[in-house]
């Protein structure tokens, strides 16, 4: 054994570091060249140290998320070949090297000698252990260029570990690749059973019993949705479970290997508060805490639109005396949005809703009508009539003279449609208690929006809204239809933008962003690029 200390253990230069790819989940195997010999099988006998030995220098780049700052580090680090491989067809490991270091929190770059065996060929691997009593999150392992080559021209050799080394007793030892991405059929043959273990390791394979996953485990598995109520704490906290039903389709979640609830077994039971929520190990960058800004509490729901100016500073008209003074003060206070800075009731025009609708987190809803009436892709036998109810009667008058079959040809009308993903979920939605206690059933809505809009102006440059469709499901029963009010702009002489008073045709423009920020946050972020598809 070599033992390996820090930077000032050895002078041996290490090497220029080159930049690395995290390549994530798996440390995907290096690549080989087509057409590579077959590795040669050695004995266990020809590993030890040899006159072909050699002491390489490298660096290894690590984080220390301990609260110490002084912490004895004590790693035991085996490289593995890609070209020699033992009976059993595994890429023979090079002598295990030590590196005993004192780390501090935060960030460390440490020299590392290392053992390699010349006739071992190039490194593909490398085997870590961690024999300390705190866990390490490891960055970057490199070895310089000429090791494993016939000559010094060979390339540096890097593991991008970006992972973290648990201690022995919690985890046995981590294996990290070289950054070379390859597909199974390439990889060196020496390191394809090293793989499949890895691969196993983040699949939970040979988990013969259910238990509670640990911080040090890896695995990603797979379960439903069934950790969404707490049936044994009050049966009334019982909860549905999501996916794997047509009642409930939805995407999974990651297992967590909680026990099922004692009242429920189809339900897991919930994690005491003091307990973290499991998470693969590798996918925590940190410990630390992420600093946010302390700000006032809200004391509750806005009861009107004063309520919303004061937490700007602002008075009731939207002025700003009271904001320059808590500025003045230095006392933390929300920034005040820029839409409503210089004009406080701007953000209540039709062109600002508009605009708003481009600019805003979602505006790839924005499609052009090419068939006008708009029509509903949900199924009419289970539905009923789900076409929409906004008529050429209720938009023309406000499209300066044009009609709706000429604004389609000119590709000037669209639409915002979020009725069809919306309306199977009315029903359920607006027959939510408004309390548990209670069981009433609340006397607040929703519904499912159509807006439709005009390219206006000389040279088609603004957005306009011309008619705005709210959809509820009928009271009576669901395959009769849909439920629908148009409402449209009020007439130009009456704008209804008066401090304290909405009209329907702004309330209307409510439900229609409530729609759209539903759909950017559940189905775009959460739905499409969040969760898995089962």
């Amino acid at each position: 054994m070599l033992a390996l200390g820090a930077a000032a253990s050895r002078s041996r230069p290490a090497g220029k570091l080159q930049p690395s790819v995290c390549l994530g989940l798996g440390h995907v195997a290096p690549a080989a060249a087509r057409g590579q010999p077959r590795p040669r099988a050695v004995a266990d006998s020809a590993l030890g140290a040899s006159p072909t030995s050699v002491h390489v220098g490298g660096k290894l780049l690590l984080q220390n998320f301990a609260a110490d700052s002084q912490q004895r580090l004590k790693l035991s680090i085996q490289l593995v070949s890609a070209t020699v491989a033992d009976p059993d067809g595994r890429g023979v490991k090079a002598e295990a090297s030590v590196l005993d270091a004192v780390v501090g929190s935060g960030d460390s770059e440490l020299d590392v000698d290392l053992i390699w065996d010349e006739a071992l060929g190039a490194p593909g691997a490398v085997v870590v252990k961690n024999h300390s009593d705190f866990p390490v999150y490891l960055r970057l392992l490199s070895v310089p260029a000429g090791v494993g080559g016939a000559d010094d021209e060979a390339a540096a050799v890097h593991f991008a570990c970006n992972g973290w080394v648990y201690p022995v007793d919690k985890h046995p030892y981590r294996l990290f690749f070289t950054n070379d991405a390859c597909v199974k059929e390439e990889t060196p043959s020496a390191l394809l059973k090293y793989r499949e273990d890895e691969l196993g390791a983040l699949r939970g394979d040979g988990e013969t019993t259910e238990r509670p996953f640990q911080p040090w485990d890896r695995v990603y598995d797979y379960a439903l949705y069934n950790d969404l109520g707490n049936p044994d704490l009050r049966q009334d906290l019982a909860r549905p479970v999501l996916g794997g039903s047509q009642e409930y389709p939805y995407p999974r979640r990651t297992k967590t290997g909680r026990p099922a609830a004692k009242t429920d077994p189809r339900s897991e039971s919930r994690a005491p508060l003091d307990e973290e929520i499991y998470v693969p190990c590798d996918e925590r960058v940190g410990f630390a805490s992420i600093p946010a800004p302390t700000l006032p509490p809200l004391g509750g729901h806005f009861r009107s639109l004063a309520d919303v100016y004061r937490l700007f500073g602002l008075d009731d008209l939207g002025r700003l005396p009271e904001a320059k003074a808590v500025i003045n003060s230095g006392a933390p206070f929300p920034v005040v949005p820029q839409v409503i800075s210089v004009n406080p009731t701007h953000w209540r025009k039709d062109e600002e809703f508009a605009r708003q609708m481009i600019a805003g987190a979602n505006p790839v809803c924005i499609k052009r009508v090419t068939k006008f009436p708009l029509a509903s892709e949900l199924d009419r036998g289970v539905f009923g009539d789900q076409d929409s109810k906004i008529t050429k009667d209720h938009v023309e008058k406000n499209m300066g003279g044009m009609t709706v079959q000429q604004a389609v040809e000119e590709g000037r009308l669209y639409v915002v449609d979020h009725h069809d993903w919306v309306m199977p979920y009315l029903k359920r939605i607006n027959e939510l208690p408004a309390s548990e206690e209670k069981a009433e059933v609340s006397q607040r809505k929703v519904y499912a929006a159509r807006t439709l809009l005009f390219l206006d102006g000389e040279d088609s440059s603004m957005l306009r809204p011309l008619a705005i469709e709210l959809s509820s499901p009928h009271p009576e029963k669901e395959q009769l239809g849909a439920v629908s009010t148009v409402y449209t702009p009020p007439d130009s002489g009456d704008d209804g933008i008066t401090a304290g008073r909405f009209s329907t045709w702004e309330l209307a423009k409510v439900y229609a962003s409530a729609n759209d920020a539903a759909e950017n946050n559940f189905v775009t972020h959460w739905y499409v690029r969040t969760l898995v598809r089962t």
